[in-house]
């Protein structure tokens, strides 16, 4: 048969049968694990990786209920071993994900903002900002504020989180006024930054969940829902944001 497995060859050493068969090693070497590259090409320093990018589209695509180690080990080819020598646990793992997607939006406020002068302009795009990567990555925005808490544990994760609240507090008070080290008394120092977020979170958390009757769900539909209720917002906030 064209599919028959090498035959094993026996060796008798000491009065004892081991099976050694280099032959049918070679075999299981070569053959292909789905659709996915061999398990032998995932020890060439790149099993983290794949095992960052295939998370990722397992939880874009399906969510973090599907997201198991087994699911995510037999999908790349590796084993639970191989995936330990790179993350402690799965959390670490959420918690690069999570990492990678406030980078991105952190870059994306950042890249609106600096196409006006305006204060006010820019955080109007810096609210639509939010709101569009939401939408289009609810599963991640939902990871980022959800199922991890504590961030301390993740100082590259709490870094960057940090980094894209700062943002919005840079636009509205002028400076960076952030102390990372001292949350609380952040936002109590600062309440025009908080009250913005738990706005915009709110505003983002009806949309994904789906209670806004929107006609079409289009970009520009969305954006000016968005708009609608940040004017209402900004026009409590007096002449804080005037240049």
């Amino acid at each position: 048969m064209a599919n028959r497995l090498p035959q094993r060859i026996l060796v008798n050493c000491a009065g004892i049968n081991i099976g050694f068969d280099r032959e049918y090693e070679r075999y299981m070497a070569t053959r292909s694990v789905g659709k996915r590259q061999s398990r032998s090409t995932y020890h060439r320093g790149n099993v983290r990786e794949d095992l960052i990018d295939v998370a990722k589209q397992i939880l874009e695509q399906e969510g973090i209920a599907a997201l198991t180690l087994r699911r995510l080990t037999r999908e790349i080819g590796v084993t639970p071993a191989n995936f330990y020598n790179h993350f402690q646990t799965m959390d670490f793992l959420l918690a690069e994900l999570a990492r990678e997607g406030f980078q991105q939006l952190a870059d994306r406020n950042t890249a609106v903002m600096a196409k006006s002068e305006d204060r006010k302009k820019r955080y109007m795009a810096l609210c639509r900002e939010y709101v569009f990567f939401a939408t289009e990555h609810p599963n991640i925005y939902r990871l980022m504020f959800g199922t991890l808490h504590n961030f301390s544990q993740y100082p590259e994760l709490k870094r960057e989180s940090d980094r894209a609240y700062a943002t919005s507090i840079a636009v509205i008070y002028g400076e960076d006024l952030y102390d990372p080290s001292d949350l609380l008394k952040s936002y109590m120092r600062l309440p025009y930054a908080f009250t913005g977020w738990t706005l915009l979170h709110g505003i983002t958390q009806v949309i994904l969940d789906q209670q806004i009757p929107f006609k079409t769900g289009s970009r520009r539909e969305v954006g000016a829902f968005v708009d609608s209720a940040v004017k209402a917002y900004i026009a409590g906030l007096g002449p804080l944001l005037e240049n």
